[in-house]
Parts: C-alpha cells; sequence; structure tokens
C-alpha cells in the first residue's frame, strides 16, 4: 500500500471542537470559526513532523461544489500524530445546511499534496456560534414563551412599548408617550402636523409650513439644504416680503436685500472673476432665474440703486442697473437702468433703456440704443440702431445701420476696439450724422456716411423696387423696378415705354402741340428746399398741366410727359419747316423760270443793240 492509501486508511478524527467563548458584553466578537483536531497515522503508527494542509468545505460526502474558500495552513506541527488548527469558513459557508470537510495533507516541503478520505461531516458543534448572532431561523416563534419580555425587559430609551391609547374622533395624534401612552390634539389639518396626503380644514389666513421664530426655513435633499426661504420686513411697515434662496448653498442674496429671488443654480465659491461661481443678489427685488456666477444688482454699499434687476441665467452675466434685465448667454453686462440683453456672448447696453438682443460682442452705448444682432457692432447715438450683420456703427442720433462695416459716424470717435464705431472718425457735431439710413453689402471695406439725414445703400449686386412678383436683376441694371424702369450701371435713367404697358391710344396734331409749346411760358428758377442747388430752367406744372393736360395733377411733370411734348413739337416744328421748305423750293423755281426768261429776253435785245461785228463771238 502507497503512503496516501496507508494515510487514508489509517487517518483517524479525534473530533472537531468548537471553542465559543459567549458573554454577554462581548457577543458581537464571536465568529463562525472552530478549533479543528486530528489524528495521522501510517501502518497505526503516529507520526511526527511539519505537515502543509489544505482544507475545503462542500455540502455533499463526494463530489458537489465546493463552498467557501480554501484555506491552506502551511507547516503544521504533528506531534505523535495529533495535530490542531483553527478553521474560518466564514458564516456564509455555515448557514445551517449540513457540511463536509475535505483535507490535503503533505510533508512540508514534498511537490504534491494527497487528499484524505473520506470527507468529514462537521457535527452540530460549530453551529452554536448561531446563539451568538441569532442566524436567520435561528429563533422561532416557539422558542420564546408567553410575556417572557415584560416592561422590566424593555428598555425605554431603546424600544418603544405599543401604543397603548387612541384618540377620540376629531382630534389627531401629536406624540407617542416612551409608556406607550398617547397625545392628541384638536384642530384643522391635524394639530401640529401636516400630513404626506395632504391636510383638510386648513385655514390659509393662520395655518401655514414653516417657522414661528426669526429663523429661515431651510428644505433639503439628499441630506443637502437646497432651498432657503427668510422673511425679510418692509421699512417703516409691519409688513413682510420674502428672499428666496434655491440652488448651490453659496447663492448669496446680500444681507439687508428683501423681495429678491435665486431659482436656482449656482456652483461653490471658487476664485475671483471666476465664472465657477455662485449667483448674488445686491439689490432689493433683484432676481436670478438659475445658472451660475451671476450677478443682478450692483455690488456697492447701496442696495436701492439697482433694484429690480433680472438675470434669466446662463453663466456670468450682469443685471447693474434698475430695471436691467439680461436674459441668458455668457458674460454679457446690462449696466444701466431699463438696459436689455437677450441673450449671446460679452455683449453690452451701456446706455439707460438700451437694449442688445443677441450676437457677439454688440454695444449699445447711449440712450434708446439698440442691436438686433450680429457681432462686432456698435449703437453708439441716441435711439440708433443696428439691425445686425457684423462690424456696423450707428453712431448718429436716430441713425439706422446694416449688413457689413456700414458707418455712420458719431460726434466723436466711439466703441471699444474691435466694435463697430472703432476707428470710425467724429463729425465734431452734436448727433453725429444724425437721422442717416445706411445698408452695406457683404465687401469688406468701409461704407460711411458723410452727414445728417442721408438714405445710403451699397448693393455691388444691384438694387430692385418692386409691388409684387420675383425679383428681376437683369445684368447692366444698378436700380430695377418691377415697373420696367431703370437706372443702368453706366448711369442713365430708362423709363418703361412698350406699347403693352400702354392703353387707350390718341392721335395728337404736332402743330397744335408746338403752338402751345410755343405759348408755354419758360423760367429760370430755385427750389425752396434747396437754393444750394442753384438755379434751373423749365415752365411751371401748373401752366403745362393747363396747356397740355397731361400727368395726375398740376403740381408736378413727369419727364415721360415733358419728352413726349418735346418730341412732338419737333414734329410739328419738322411738318412746318417742311411747308415751308416746299413753298420756297416752289417760289425759287418760279423765280427760276422768270430769271431765264429776262435772260432770254436780255440776250435778244443785246443783240438787237449791238453792231454784227460786235456780235461776232
Amino acid at each position: 500500500m502507497d503512503r496516501e492509501a496507508k494515510l487514508a486508511a489509517l487517518a483517524t478524527s479525534l473530533g472537531i471542537a468548537m471553542l465559543l467563548l459567549l458573554t454577554l458584553s462581548a457577543w458581537a466578537d464571536i465568529g463562525p470559526g472552530f478549533t479543528y483536531q486530528g489524528e495521522l497515522r501510517v501502518a497505526d503508527t503516529p507520526i511526527e513532523g511539519d505537515y502543509d494542509f489544505r482544507f475545503r468545505l462542500y455540502g455533499s460526502a463526494t463530489g458537489g461544489t465546493r463552498i467557501g474558500p480554501v484555506l491552506d495552513l502551511p507547516a503544521v506541527a504533528v506531534v505523535d500524530g495529533v495535530f490542531t488548527v483553527q478553521l474560518d469558513f466564514g458564516g456564509a459557508a455555515l448557514s445551517g445546511q449540513a457540511r463536509w470537510l475535505e483535507i490535503d495533507v503533505r510533508a512540508s516541503g514534498d511537490p504534491g499534496f494527497e487528499t484524505l478520505a473520506p470527507r468529514t461531516l462537521l457535527a452540530t458543534v460549530p453551529y452554536a456560534w448561531g446563539a451568538a448572532v441569532a442566524l436567520p431561523g435561528s429563533v422561532s416563534a416557539a422558542s420564546i414563551q408567553s410575556g417572557a419580555v415584560g416592561a422590566d425587559e424593555i428598555v425605554p430609551g431603546q424600544v418603544q412599548r405599543r401604543v397603548s391609547g387612541a384618540c377620540p374622533a376629531g382630534e389627531f395624534l401629536r406624540s407617542i408617550n416612551q409608556d406607550g401612552s398617547v397625545n392628541c390634539s384638536a384642530g384643522a389639518g391635524g394639530g401640529l402636523a401636516w400630513l404626506l396626503g395632504g391636510n383638510a380644514g386648513t385655514d390659509p389666513a393662520v395655518d401655514y409650513l414653516g417657522t414661528s421664530d426669526d429663523q429661515p426655513l431651510v428644505l433639503g435633499a439628499n441630506g443637502q439644504p437646497l432651498v432657503r426661504v427668510e422673511a425679510a420686513p418692509v421699512p417703516a411697515s409691519s409688513s413682510y416680503t420674502a428672499n428666496i434662496t434655491m440652488g448651490n448653498a453659496d447663492n448669496t442674496i446680500r444681507p439687508g436685500v428683501r423681495g429678491a429671488t435665486i431659482g436656482g443654480g449656482g456652483l461653490p465659491l471658487s476664485t475671483p472673476d471666476s465664472i465657477f461661481n455662485p449667483n448674488v443678489v445686491h439689490d432689493h427685488f433683484g432676481t436670478i432665474g438659475g445658472g451660475h456666477a451671476n450677478v443682478a444688482g450692483s455690488d456697492d454699499a447701496n442696495t436701492n440703486n439697482a433694484q429690480w434687476a433680472t438675470v434669466g441665467g446662463g453663466v456670468d452675466n450682469r443685471a447693474g442697473g434698475q430695471g436691467a434685465t439680461v436674459g441668458g448667454g455668457e458674460k454679457n453686462f446690462a449696466i444701466n437702468n431699463q438696459a436689455t440683453i437677450s441673450g449671446g456672448e460679452r455683449n453690452a447696453a451701456l446706455g439707460v433703456a438700451s437694449t442688445v438682443a443677441g450676437g457677439f460682442r454688440n454695444l449699445a452705448v447711449d440712450r434708446e440704443a439698440s442691436v438686433v444682432g450680429g457681432g462686432f457692432n456698435t449703437a453708439a447715438g441716441t435711439s440708433s440702431i443696428v439691425v445686425g450683420g457684423e462690424s456696423n456703427c450707428a453712431g448718429g442720433r436716430f441713425s439706422l445701420a446694416g449688413g457689413r462695416n456700414a458707418k455712420v459716424r458719431p460726434t466723436v470717435p466711439s466703441g471699444a476696439t474691435g466694435t463697430g464705431c472703432a476707428n470710425v472718425s467724429g463729425t465734431g457735431t452734436s448727433g453725429g450724422d444724425q437721422g442717416t439710413f445706411m445698408w452695406a453689402d457683404s465687401q469688406n471695406a468701409n461704407f460711411q456716411s458723410t452727414g445728417s439725414d442721408q438714405f445710403l445703400v451699397r448693393a455691388q449686386g444691384g438694387v430692385f423696387f418692386g409691388t409684387g412678383g420675383a425679383v428681376s436683376l437683369p445684368g447692366g441694371r444698378f436700380i430695377n423696378t418691377s415697373s420696367g424702369a431703370h437706372l443702368t450701371t453706366g448711369g442713365t435713367w430708362t423709363n418703361a415705354s412698350s406699347r403693352s404697358f400702354k392703353t387707350d391710344f390718341e392721335a395728337v396734331d404736332p402743330l397744335e402741340i408746338l403752338d402751345r409749346l410755343l405759348k408755354l411760358p419758360m423760367r429760370t428758377w430755385t427750389y425752396l428746399s434747396a437754393p444750394e442747388n442753384g438755379r434751373h430752367l423749365g415752365p411751371m406744372a401748373e401752366e403745362f398741366h393747363a396747356s397740355f393736360g397731361l400727368g395726375s395733377d398740376d403740381t408736378s411733370i413727369t419727364t415721360v410727359d415733358a419728352s413726349g411734348v418735346a418730341l412732338a413739337a419737333i414734329q410739328g416744328l419738322n411738318q412746318r419747316l417742311q411747308a415751308e421748305n416746299t413753298a420756297l423750293r416752289r417760289q425759287n423755281a418760279d423765280q427760276d423760270a422768270a430769271i431765264a426768261e429776262l435772260r432770254a429776253e436780255l440776250d435778244e435785245l443785246r443783240r438787237a443793240l449791238l453792231p454784227a461785228a460786235a456780235q461776232e463771238p
């Protein structure tokens, strides 16, 4: 028989002992470990020396799946065949079911283990540890005698006795005493209690959820304070308004401010000028809807000079004027009274009641100035507007600019570097080029005004005016109209005159038109509204209309009518000249015939009067 067979045949289990030192004061230190003692013999002779052991736990005598860890115990002393070890497979392995122990052994230093057979069934002694930790199912209802746990066994500070009372109809449970008796209260809404399912019969004039002393009401979630409501007294009054702060705990309503609201958002205070900061309200009745690093009000010693400022959200926005508003976006500054920025990035509304609708790096500098959008635009004049585009300057009062690089000159150079009015020359006059309308196309060159009340358009692709239909800009036309009239790129105005545009034709007498034109007074004159344009020559519209009956009224003369009268008069003049020429030619012919006849008579007289010799050639 080989060594493995001998060990398997002669190994004798001396027993399994569970050494549980159970005390009432130290029960929590007891675990599922136990002491195992066995004996090794070879040929019925006890062996001695150091041996390596390996222990495994199974749920059956043979086969099956290992339960718990493998315990390796090296160099265990075996004396006269006896060895003792401490084993701990954990509480989960010893959960109340039968368990078998399988043992491998080898002499310390040998290459391989030998498995002892058969497996050893664990007796009930190891499960005695369940009495210390109350394993599931280890204590049944039958194990506790009726009346075994009474008042003397209950510690009042740890275990509440059974409720022994009830509240009468119309009253509500307020508290439970240690002895199980109850305290009841009458009143709407359950006395001092607010119910999760809602209360009935409350009186909003007297019932409320909150504090009754001078302390704020704080609501939280997940252990974090998220809502703070505090009463703010109204000066010279017994009334109160409320300050409501929600969101990050570092969101702040400045002390002394009343009626302010922070709806949420905010981040913990980090470094100065960082966008990763809380929201702050500095003045009365200021509002911040959310976002972070937003400020409503002016950061000075006065809590009244920027009341009603509002920031809807976004990040690092400032509403620093009274009634100023920033809807959102990033790094927008509305820092004057009633100034408004809807959104965008790095915009500034600096004038009273100025507005920036959005875009990037736009400035509304003066009172009631507006920038609709786009980028790098500046509305620098009072009531001026930039309708959009890029790098435009509405520098004059009541001026308008749009497109790209449209520059209405301000009074003095205005605007920070990189904005629409930077480096635009000033007029030096009050209001700049006020009242000027300017539109520039996409060319990357400045298109600058030269005076007030101008209407200036730069349109490299042409200009179209129409009453409907599709836009038409044929080549060679700078201004085109839906009527057909147009101005060529060479500077010639062309009227629409196609037969297809006309009706109700009537012939005219050119000679009559000529006679009327000859009677029409012609004068030189100067326009009342523009004397600086010099003198002009032509008829008065009243006399022109009376003479020819053309046009829709007697206050204007159309170029078509003036040209038509001139052409008809030319025709009449031509007819008259032709008639006169015909008469003259007839007269000349008669005169030529008379002259020829006179010459013949003269020749005959000469022959009669001169001697024959003189008549010879």
